[in-house]
């Protein structure tokens, strides 16, 4: 079924460099032993020949296998078999020297191959070979366009969700290297998905960066397709005028290269416009010019595209004979080389026609039959997503397996190294036994000093948890000792010891302002007087300060501080509409649990990404995670409710109201949000909302 998109994401497609492979699918899979092109067969192209002659006297080195990569490439212009040899022979020397390049440069060429005969499984796993490879070197040019090329694929197979994530994927990378060719390809092609899911002004804006990138080379024929795909963006939001200068521009560029490919597409596109100006002449003129390409290179869209446009003109004009004989040229030809869309559409054109005519009843069936084949395509295009989604659901569900069985292994390793180590730890005590029998006495002694020593340590609990039982009221009494002392004591006092009074009275004050705080926002949340005032703010500007207060917490506690802030745009500010009272609050509290209950030398992630919502807007989500303790599903269950609510000291023995997390969630509620907990006992804790 063809592809609802413009046939130029094609072309456009078939030009983003590709990567390469480590190793090579068993369907493609030649032998991995270089063989030497002694012997070759004259061809009579002279570039093509010299070639072979210069390959079969040179010596297996990486000039060799470039000689191979420009064979095929050759060979691809008339002969796919032997371009394949070739490509496969630069595979079998690339790896035989343990070359990177000309891996790359195999898995490029071998799966623009594959793609062509759609042969798109098989593409795919070339390229995840590929970007293991590109993963372990660090090579993030190349990761950037295997990944471009996986979404490539995906788009072949019209898995258009799916090509998205890897296109906005590599995004960040081809910005990072500044590659602009490479970025301006990516732009387009993100803009056509956008256009496909209904996102037009995500279409114009990615569409208008592919354009901004051509601006020091105006004369380059890519920059044509670019404005093209532009000059689409800004008619399906009825702007003509912007549109048909753009399609100018581009047919300008396509004729100092005699493009009639592209011409011919530029001129379908010009017909639209002038069919929306109603311009009947100009549009029969530019559909009699596109017919005519359209048959000389067998484009058999554009033929039926053209033809419609001229049936069109012919009904507006009142030649309904003409206009139905149109319509009959394009239907006879859409069935022949079954092309669903057009099928629909030629029906559908006959049904007005027909009911333009006063013919009602010939009107009523064309229009049936058009909506049967509507049918047929949307359930294809079900069955496509449905193909999708199980796809997905085997690959996660592989991973899972693959999770499990490692999991095994460990298992089973660290069981033989314990009973490798139980056998040495048998020969030892062995070897020690007459030592410990000599030392009974002291043993003894010994033991009787452990008693005494857990003794003492069930007493240090046992007042612990006498203290912890007295930890909310404990601040204020502290509090109030250290202010009788220093009333009375002061006049005797040093400098030193007033300090450390005061340190005490201040750490006494902070725990009971931190209770204060959390119990006054909740009593304003439960009352209605604490009101949400949502504006834009720069989320990093006003991360900032809060990352700066949490990292000295961490710090002094040594545990990381990590941040990842991912924009939609590489121009555009992270901007959320939030209360920024509110959000500071929610963040620093979420920010402050996390290295609290995160031991030394562990890691807290505070995380903002972009998804996009059914109604074309950017929202973020806030994501803090840690690698501490964690929490059971009970833990979790019981988080919010007052009636079972309890506190726990963080790893490092800090204590807490148990408050903060309530406040926490009633002021994301009320930006209309919700705060998520993910969390496994000794894993760790993920707690994230969207703005």
């Amino acid at each position: 079924m063809k592809s609802p998109f413009p046939l130029f994401t094609i072309g456009i497609m078939l030009l983003i460099a590709a990567c390469s492979a480590p190793q090579q699918s068993a369907e493609h899979s030649p032998q991995n032993i270089f063989i030497p092109d002694s012997l070759w067969t004259p061809t009579g192209d002279a570039e093509l020949d010299s070639l072979l002659q210069l390959a079969a006297i040179s010596p297996p080195d990486t000039n060799l296998a470039i000689l191979y990569n420009d064979i095929g490439d050759i060979y691809l212009g008339f002969d796919i078999d032997k371009a394949k040899e070739y490509y496969l022979k630069l595979k079998a020397l690339s790896e035989e020297l343990n070359w990177s390049k000309g891996r790359y440069w195999y898995a490029s060429s071998i799966t623009e191959i594959l793609n062509w005969q759609r042969d798109i499984d098989s593409s795919l796993v070339i390229h995840r070979q590929a970007l293991e490879l590109a993963q372990e070197e660090n090579n993030e040019l190349q990761i950037a366009k295997i990944l471009s090329n996986i979404g490539n694929c995906y788009n072949f197979k019209q898995w258009y969700e799916t090509a998205l994530q890897y296109y906005l994927e590599a995004l960040p990378l081809f910005e990072k290297q500044n590659e602009k060719y490479f970025l301006a390809q990516l732009y387009s092609l993100i803009g056509v998905i956008f256009d496909g899911m209904g996102m037009h002004k995500e279409w114009l804006e990615y569409s208008e960066k592919a354009v901004q990138l051509y601006e020091d080379n105006p004369d380059d024929l890519h920059r044509s397709g670019a404005l093209v795909n532009c000059a689409n963006a800004y008619i399906s939001i009825k702007k003509l005028e912007k549109g048909e200068a753009m399609l100018l521009e581009a047919l300008r560029i396509t004729n100092l290269y005699n493009d009639y490919y592209n011409q011919m597409k530029i001129f379908s596109n010009l017909c639209e416009i002038a069919l929306q100006k109603f311009d009947l002449d100009k549009v029969e003129e530019i559909d009699q010019k596109v017919v005519k390409y359209a048959e000389d290179i067998g484009d058999v869209n554009s033929y039926c595209v053209s033809n419609r446009g001229l049936s069109y003109v012919s009904m507006y004009r009142g030649d309904f004979n003409k206009s139905e004989a149109y319509l009959r040229e394009v239907l006879e030809t859409a069935l022949e080389f079954e092309y669903p869309y057009e099928i629909m559409h030629a029906y559908g054109d006959l049904a007005k026609l027909y009911i333009a005519k006063h013919d009602f009843r010939n009107g009523r069936e064309y229009d049936r039959l058009s909506d049967s084949v509507s049918k047929v395509i949307t359930s294809e295009k079900t069955m496509l997503y449905a193909k999708e989604m199980e796809a997905k659901y085997e690959t996660e569900k592989k991973q899972l397996e693959i999770e499990k069985q490692q999991t095994v292994i460990e298992k089973h390793t660290l069981q033989r190294r314990l009973f490798a180590g139980g056998i040495a730890l048998c020969v030892v005590v062995v070897a020690l036994l007459w030592v410990l029998l000599s030392l009974r006495t002291k043993r003894n002694k010994i033991l009787k000093e452990k008693n005494e020593i857990l003794d003492e340590m069930n007493a240090t609990k046992n007042k612990f948890f006498s203290i912890i039982s007295h930890d909310l009221k404990g601040p204020g009494i502290a509090q109030r000792e250290a202010i009788g002392m220093l009333v009375n004591k002061a006049p005797q006092w040093d400098a030193a010891t007033l300090q450390e009074y005061s340190r005490q009275m201040l750490h006494a004050a902070d725990m009971q302002v931190e209770l204060l705080n959390n119990l006054l926002s909740w009593a304003q949340l439960q009352s209605g007087r604490m009101a949400c005032e949502p504006v834009p703010v720069d989320l990093v500007q006003t991360l900032t300060p809060i990352l700066d207060l949490i990292r000295k917490i961490a710090d002094a506690k040594g545990v990381a501080v990590e941040t990842r802030f991912i924009a939609s745009s590489p121009t555009q500010p992270l901007i959320a509409t939030v209360d920024a009272n509110m959000f500071s609050v929610v963040v620093r509290n979420l920010l402050a649990n996390a290295v609290k209950f995160t031991a030394t030398g562990g890691t807290v992630t505070l995380e903002v990404s972009p998804t996009s919502n059914l109604k074309s807007q950017i929202s973020y989500r806030i994501s803090v995670s840690d690698t501490g303790i964690g929490m059971s599903p009970a833990e979790v269950q019981d988080l919010f409710r007052l009636d079972r609510h309890y506190s726990r000291r963080g790893t490092s023995g800090e204590t807490g109201t148990g408050l903060g997390l309530i406040v926490c969630k009633e002021m994301i509620e009320k930006h209309g949000s919700t705060l998520h907990i993910e969390s496994e006992e000794g894993k760790g804790s993920r707690f994230w909302f969207g703005v």
